[in-house]
């Protein structure tokens, strides 16, 4: 009979919607602010790499396309963006896009396939962070460059390869 007083008629119910108000306000947010956090950590930075003559922004292959594809994919936004802010930083007004692709296919099919691939990122660009002042030259350079080889010493393929030149690199006039 002592804690009679804390269990008055409907104080149950009044406890449990505390718990559930400050779950849903509290442990709610928190967990997507922690989510949102790690995937920003899990995002390559991209790094301006510089030779005398110009900038080189790499994109991470696995970021931007699919196999045969030149559709931006969902995830290259964080990526993206942070190529349009080196862009800004950098006041570029000049800038040359390269497209690249494994060496599956043609090279017709794969010359053809890395100018899409530019303009896609060209087209993101513009259209998403407003780089219309920016003139943009567009490169399909097919399977040629590739990172990393597309078969392993023995002939076989090499998928991980493969994935690394399908990539995008932007290249602007160095100070």
């Amino acid at each position: 009979k002592t804690f009679d007083f804390i269990w008055m008629p409907g104080s149950q119910n009044i406890g449990i919607l505390l718990l559930y108000l400050g779950y849903f306000f509290l442990m709610v947010p928190f967990t997507v602010a922690l989510a949102a956090a790690s995937f920003a950590l899990s995002q390559p930075q991209l790094e301006v790499k510089q030779t005398s003559k110009e900038n080189t922004i790499e994109m991470p292959a696995d970021i931007l396309f699919d196999f045969d594809k030149a559709d931006i994919r969902p995830g290259a936004g964080v990526t993206l963006e942070q190529a349009a802010k080196i862009l800004r930083d950098h006041a570029v007004t000049e800038v040359r896009i390269e497209g690249f692709t494994d060496a599956k296919g043609t090279t017709e099919h794969n010359l053809k396939l890395s100018m899409q691939r530019a303009d896609a990122v060209r087209g993101w660009l513009v259209d998403r962070k407003g780089l219309s002042n920016v003139r943009f030259t567009l490169e399909g350079l097919g399977a040629a460059q590739p990172v990393e080889p597309n078969l392993n010493p023995d002939g076989s393929d090499n998928p991980s390869g493969r994935t690394k030149n399908r990539r995008a690199v932007v290249v602007f006039a160095a100070p």
